[in-house]
């Protein structure tokens, strides 16, 4: 298992390197300029494309939720980008999600069991509102909270419909912003910061709400 957990760490560390080194705004920018006419052309490669970069990226955990969805934004417009990012975030996430309870749920219990227990007992009321509240607050990274939901006893399809519900309007908003993908300077403009404070609002409301009420006995 150790050795296995070195080569998984030292792959998601190097494409974390290459993500942050060679995607940006600005990288962002040229290739959607380069690709318009392609995306014109041939519409169901392009989609192929990003579906498959959106999904590696969610799967190693790396920044490309917000740069991915804003180019296929700009390519294939707001609707279509969205669907297209909107899929290879879930897909993503859900290898993420198996992978960690797959490859090292066992040993990750084993050394840090009373704290994914409190980690539980947290996400014991209403998981899903939990996992929504979560997804909303955009500032928190992505990745981690699927990891830390992968290595509880949080079921599967409570964790993928909390991602849905608030996965929607954040990669809804990040499509959006592909149509004025020219004028952003920084990736932080793509999301009003009027839409930020209400869905970190909306966010936090629903983590307090999944965190009221009785315990319940069993992880559901």
């Amino acid at each position: 298992m150790l050795p296995l957990a070195m080569i998984t760490a030292a792959v998601v560390g190097t494409l974390w390197f290459m993500a942050y080194r060679y995607l940006t705004l600005e990288d962002i920018k040229q290739l959607a300029d380069t690709l318009s006419w392609y995306a014109r052309e041939h519409r169901p490669s392009v989609i192929a494309v990003l579906l498959g970069a959106q999904m590696i990226g969610m799967a190693f955990s790396m920044p490309t939720k917000a740069l991915l969805t804003i180019m296929a934004g700009a390519l294939l417009g707001p609707v279509t980008g969205f669907f297209t990012t909107f899929s290879g975030v879930l897909i993503g996430t859900t290898g993420l999600f198996f992978a960690t309870r797959n490859l090292f749920r066992h040993s990750a219990r084993e050394r840090f069991g009373h704290r994914a227990q409190h980690l539980e007992e947290r996400l014991r009321r209403r998981p899903i509102l939990a996992i929504a509240g979560l997804r909303l607050l955009i500032n928190l990274p992505y990745g981690p909270i699927t990891i830390a939901a992968a290595l509880t006893d949080l079921r599967y399809r409570n964790f993928i419909l909390g991602s849905f519900i608030g996965d929607i309007p954040v990669v809804l908003l990040y499509s959006l912003a592909g149509e004025r993908l020219a004028t952003l300077t920084s990736a932080s403009e793509a999301i009003s910061p009027l839409a930020i404070v209400i869905l970190s609002a909306t966010g936090i409301l629903l983590i307090v709400g999944a965190l009221g009420g009785r315990k319940k006995k069993k992880l559901s």
